[in-house]
């Protein structure tokens, strides 16, 4: 008795088959649903991104807008002339930007300084006066701060 006809077999197979009643997608699905997915996660990169939430290499999103936007900073990059990049971004104020940015995550202003320095030289190869560069390639404070 508990066994199955040859048309409950039919029954239960064209149930499976039926849009939106199993796990089968079809391909019109599939792509939705990849679309989808990749849109999610292209707009929650954007707003992060945008909002500053995350930087791209330590610089934040704003900076490098205003980096991109300005021709001598671009070309001076591009051209690899660190020391001009170097004087177009302090001119531009980048560096009291950053400080903003990274201010209420690092206390400490000498530190501050030397993070966003090390920031800057690892993007564009300028050493200030103030540092040197040792073997592991960070920055060093030449006159290290005596605090009282």
């Amino acid at each position: 008795m508990g066994a199955f006809t040859p048309q409950s077999k039919q029954a239960l197979h064209k149930q499976a088959k039926t849009p939106g009643s199993g796990s089968l997608r079809s391909p019109q699905q599939i792509v939705v649903l990849a679309g989808s997915g990749i849109l999610l996660s292209l707009g929650l990169w954007v707003v992060l991104v945008v909002g500053e939430y995350v930087t791209i290499g330590g610089v934040p999103f704003s900076v490098i807008v205003s980096f991109l936007q300005d021709d001598t900073a671009r070309t001076a990059y591009f051209e690899g002339n660190s020391t001009q990049v170097h004087d177009r971004l302090s001119e531009m104020g980048v560096e009291e930007q950053m400080k903003g940015y990274y201010r209420d995550r690092i206390a400490d202003e000498v530190k501050l300084d030397q993070h966003i320095h090390q920031v800057l030289y690892d993007r564009t190869g300028y050493v200030g006066q103030a540092y040197r560069v040792n073997a592991q390639g960070i920055l060093v404070l030449r006159q290290p701060v005596i605090r009282p």
